[in-house]
């Protein structure tokens, strides 16, 4: 993935979390204007911050996976190799 695209995709991540901390203060009453604009907004960023926590676990997932084929034992090593290929094609 591009950085750009990375960092644009942590940025709304960052906004989804924020907009979530917000919602749950008392600050924030229900039913007022800013409640259901913040609604809203987590509504729109929520799908989209999943997708890329996902993505982001499935990246770890891969480079642990990759650290398995280094292993001295070859059977780790060939989970490490089927586990990069599982990942490979989630991702």
């Amino acid at each position: 993935m591009k950085d750009s695209i990375r960092q644009r995709l942590q940025k709304l991540s960052d906004r989804f979390e924020e907009v979530g901390r917000v919602l749950a203060t008392d600050e924030v009453a229900g039913g007022s204007q800013q409640f259901r604009e913040l609604s809203m907004e987590y509504a729109r960023l929520q799908p989209l911050a999943e997708r890329f926590g996902r993505y982001h676990g499935l990246e770890r997932d891969l480079a642990a996976a990759r650290d398995l084929r280094a292993d001295p034992d070859a059977s780790i090593r060939t989970l490490g190799e089927e586990e990069v290929g599982r990942v490979q094609r989630e991702l």
